[in-house]
């Protein structure tokens, strides 16, 4: 609604609203917006709409209706409306009937269920008619038409609900192909009549017949006396005609083909960019709903990639995105990678990684002029829970079971972190610090003022080892490195403070009961030695530069066993100094990397031991820039604008690199070697031995095409934010399984016959002084002939013509051989199977086949290990993206911006 100097007006959107809302209609045609699904709710409208009855059938009719004058079919009544609800509501009250186009995917439509419920609050069920338009009753019908809910009244005189099986009547349009739908739809159209005019079917039907045949004699008794005349001057203009329309055909087709291929490209883009329900949804478009209609090679060839059908080669590849409405703040990933939680300063959700669908929403807190109230606090717990604060809804929620509960413990401003692999999270609040389990309870509370002192309020978990977590606590102007047990928080180590307002960087990591921390020692500053001394409950005020050790025990006397460190020694005697080497008698000079040399800019490396709070070993490292350190079986490692692998027993460099460009993440791999990513997808790994090499063609299937800010890696998932309103999610998926040494049936690969220049002489179309090689395929019907620059061509060998030309990088170790679990033939490229169609088009591309197993098909995989995969046909492809898809639908702006409809 308007206002203004003369008064209310309305939208016109507002008019055709009102106009519709009190519009009677014959029937409203219930539908899922699928291919099939529409095309036969559409000629059934039409059909309905133009269904006469003759006089005396009309005088048969009770109500007195003559005919069928208006049906609602959304496409054709619904106005442009951002609410759709009131218009549909409006329509389905004001229909005598209801007609469902019942298919596989009608009773997944939570909508298509809810114009059901609202039609049989106001009508009778014997008004709500069922066409069956695909698939089998069981798979088709939804519950809502198959059950109902009676009364029974029980011989002691109480009431139950009891459901009552129903058996609906449809009437059945399913055919193989549009031809076949319309002809049984003429037979669907008169049961459905006769339902809405209350008159017999079989009378119907024979009335209609006989109608139609007078229809068809009247017209032919004129057309005949005229014929004759037509006939003859008609004859010659057919063949013209017939011409024209097989040109404006062809034309047609191939402006369909050339879109279709066209939307093909389009799909690759989006799979590379993470869309894959957006590139699924855009080839569905152009893809018929079954085999043996028109089918562009382009976009069929892109659905068994984007469906993912023949992955058998493990790596990382974008399948899905997790959209947000704002710039993402940041996100996190479960430990097993099923769930991604993405944040913004709006709103916080909780996606199920593989199909990107929301399993949780939560809105931030307002103020009265509608800004974000404070910052949403968000994390994932464990691998089935997700924690909320500063949002509409607050505390732990499950992801698995949908329970909840609150924490009275702490508020909005607590700050979460990560212990255990995401399996604790650490939440602190004003110098509390409290550990949640992954179930979401609290194991614990940690007073940080209590056991530090009054200054210290922040801790940073840093790296979790044998049960005990290594974290560094801020003050305001101190920070201290302590040791506690994950399971009750009770601190074992407490290591001596360093000046937070110096220029010095400070790095640590935690391998047995050696300590180790890494110095980037700024201009500004001297380095004081880090030594250790007695974690006393009792004692607020620390030691600023202690280098005595004792055992940290909250009762002063209790051993603690769990990390190996002995207990306290009674007397009280001194741990060893904490020099970089025992002191010499003699007074000789310490080593160069010495607490000597501790006045020097550079970066300094020291191992102690926590037993005995003796330094291991210190050194002195130049020329290294670093910003962070991680530990292995294999060794040390230093990273940042290098890279460099330290002997954790000795300190010496194994290896440094220098690099070309900076480290985005870092990570230890299941074979303990050291991994990093950058900014632009590479992956390196540095192995046991300190060698540095690139693994990114092995890493990634499909490498990231946009520069990436942030990566979260786990072994199933790599969450990267690439957009600013989005987050990608590559996925490691590994198809088929491993066939066992002489399992199956292997073709011979190298068993063809090579085609001499007298036989080459035969081809017109060749011309031999410039072929390569050629072979015949393996059944000897078609030459492939190969030229230099990659040319290949395929000829009909009985015809001599040429079938197919082709562009291959590669022509050498080229070959043609028909598949039996296929039904077609097969062109071996390289470590690539082209599956061709009746056209020589390639329909599909898979790692190279290298036999069969009955109609399954052996495969080479990575590392050049067999896999067995099944072969899919062109239905399942489509009967799977379809289940895959749902009702997704994607953005105007998905829509606009890759330029598909």
């Amino acid at each position: 609604m308007h206002t203004g100097y003369f008064g209310t007006c309305k939208t016109a959107r507002e008019n055709v609203m009102d106009e519709l809302k009190d519009v009677h209609y014959d029937a409203f045609i219930s539908y899922r917006h699928s291919e099939l699904d529409s095309f036969v709710a559409e000629q059934l409208h039409k059909k309905l709409e133009s269904f006469k009855l003759s006089k005396a059938q009309q005088k048969a009719v009770k109500s007195g209706k003559t005919g069928i004058s208006r049906v609602f079919r959304d496409v054709e009544e619904l106005p442009l409306s951002e609410n759709l609800s009131e218009p549909i509501n409006n329509a389905i009250k004001n229909s005598d009937y209801l007609i469902t186009i019942c298919t596989p995917r009608y009773p997944q439509s939570r909508w298509c269920m809810k114009e059901i419920e609202l039609f049989l609050k106001s009508h009778d069920r014997s008004h709500l008619l069922v066409v069956l338009a695909d698939g089998e009753p069981s798979e088709s019908f939804p519950e809502i038409l198959t059950y109902e809910e009676v009364e029974r009244k029980e011989e002691d005189g109480e009431v139950h609900i009891v459901r009552r099986e129903l058996e609906p009547l449809a009437a059945d349009t399913r055919g193989a192909n549009n031809k076949e739908i319309l002809k049984a739809m003429d037979t669907a159209v008169l049961k459905l009549c006769a339902a809405m005019f209350g008159l017999n079917y079989d009378d119907l039907r024979q009335r209609h017949r006989e109608a139609k045949m007078r229809r068809i004699m009247t017209v032919f008794g004129i057309a005949s006396a005229a014929f004759l005349i037509f006939a003859v001057v008609v004859t010659g203009m057919l063949l013209k005609i017939s011409d024209q329309n097989k040109l404006i055909s062809d034309q047609y087709q191939s402006l369909q083909d050339r879109y279709a291929s066209q939307v093909a490209t389009n799909a690759e883009t989006l799979l590379m960019d993470g869309r894959r329900k957006d590139a699924v949804f855009a080839l569905r478009s152009v893809l018929s709903d079954k085999e043996g209609e028109p089918c562009n090679a382009d976009a069929l060839k892109m659905m068994y990639k984007a469906m993912n059908i023949y992955g058998v080669n493990k790596g990382y590849a974008p399948l899905v995105t997790y959209d947000m409405d704002e710039d993402v703040m940041y996100y996190d990933v479960s430990s097993d990678g099923k769930y991604v939680l993405v944040v913004t300063d709006k709103k916080a959700r909780v996606f199920e990684s593989r199909s990107g669908n929301v399993i949780q929403e939560f809105i931030a807190l307002f103020d009265e002029e509608g800004n974000p109230g404070s910052l949403i606090n968000a994390t994932l717990c464990g691998t089935e829970g997700v924690i909320v604060m500063n949002t509409d809804r607050e505390g732990y929620f499950s992801l698995k079971d949908g329970s909840e509960h609150s924490y009275s413990g702490f508020g909005g401003n607590a700050t979460f972190m990560k212990a255990r692999g995401g399996e604790y999270i650490m939440a602190q609040e004003y110098g509390s610090v409290w550990a949640i389990g992954p179930d979401g309870e609290i194991r614990y509370e940690m007073d940080l003022k209590k056991e530090l002192g009054n200054d210290y309020e922040y801790l940073y978990p840093i790296q979790c080892d044998q049960g005990r977590v290594l974290a560094q606590v801020d003050g305001t102007d101190k920070a201290i490195s302590i040791i506690y047990d994950e399971e009750s928080g009770k601190i074992l180590h407490k290591l001596s403070p360093r000046d937070l307002t110096s220029f010095d960087e400070h790095y640590y990591c935690l391998y047995g009961d050696t300590y180790y921390e890494l110095t980037v020692k700024g201009d500004e500053t001297e380095y004081d030695d880090a030594g250790f001394y007695e974690a006393d409950p009792d004692e607020t005020d620390l030691n600023e530069g202690g280098s005595d050790v004792t055992e940290a025990d909250e009762a002063g006397e209790e051993e603690y066993d769990g990390a190996g460190t002995d207990e306290a020694d009674p007397d009280g005697a001194d741990a060893d100094e904490a020099d970089a080497d025992e002191a010499d008698p003699d007074g000789a000079d310490q080593d160069e990397a010495g607490p000597d040399d501790t006045t020097e800019t550079g970066t300094i490396l020291r191992a102690t031991d926590l037993k005995s709070g003796e330094v291991l070993w210190e050194r002195h490292i130049d020329d290294v820039f670093t910003v962070g350190m991680v530990i292995s079986d294999y060794g040390l490692y230093l990273y940042g604008g290098d890279a460099t692998m330290i002997d954790r027993n000795t300190g010496d460099i194994i290896s440094h690199y220098s690099l070309d460009e900076g480290i985005l993440t870092e990570w230890i791999g299941e074979d303990d070697c050291f991994y990093y990513m950058t900014s632009s997808g590479k992956v390196f790994i540095m192995a046991d031995t300190g060698v540095l090499w690139e693994v990114t063609d092995d890493f990634f299937l499909s490498i990231p095409s946009e520069t990436i800010q942030m990566a979260v890696i786990t072994d199933k998932l790599i969450a990267v934010s690439q957009g600013t309103n989005y987050i990608v999610g590559y996925m490691n998926d590994e198809i088929g399984t491993e066939v066992k040494e002489g399992e199956g049936n292997y073709r011979d690969m190298y068993d063809y016959q090579w085609a001499d220049d007298d036989e080459l002489a035969d081809y017109a179309v060749l011309n031999p002084s410039s072929i390569i090689n050629a072979i015949y395929s393996d059944d000897g019907k078609y030459l492939l002939a190969f030229y230099s620059g990659g040319l290949l061509q395929i000829l009909d060998r009985e015809s001599k013509k040429l079938v197919k030309r082709i562009t291959i990088p590669n022509s050498y170790g080229v070959t043609l051989w028909y598949c039996d679990a296929w039904d077609t033939y097969v062109l071996d490229t390289e470590d690539v199977s082209r599956i061709l169609n009746e056209d020589f088009d390639t329909i599909c591309e898979m790692p190279l086949i290298q036999g069969t197993i009955g109609n399954d098909l052996i495969v080479l995989g990575q590392n050049y290990e067999d896999r067995r995969v099944e072969v899919v046909r062109y239905d399942e492809l489509i009967r799977s993206s379809d289940e895959y898809l749902g009702d997704y639908e994607p953005s105007q702006e998905i829509r606009e911006k890759y330029d598909f409809e």
